[in-house]
């Protein structure tokens, strides 16, 4: 589970930031579209990363 969180948070961040680093100046909107589209890339993170399954015993 705390790679998942790591990973989402890394993934979010580099979109976001480097959305505003290439952008430049930017006004409100642009600012809205750029958490927009981090949020959706955090999000694909969060369901594409590895899901940690049931640890079987035994055997």
């Amino acid at each position: 589970m705390h790679l998942r969180i790591v990973g989402t948070i890394g993934t979010f961040l580099l979109v976001f930031l480097g959305l505003l680093h290439k952008v430049g100046d930017f006004n409100a909107q642009e600012f809205f579209v750029i958490l927009a589209l981090a949020s959706i890339a955090g999000a694909i993170a969060w369901f594409k990363l590895f899901k940690p399954g049931p640890r079987r015993e035994g055997n």
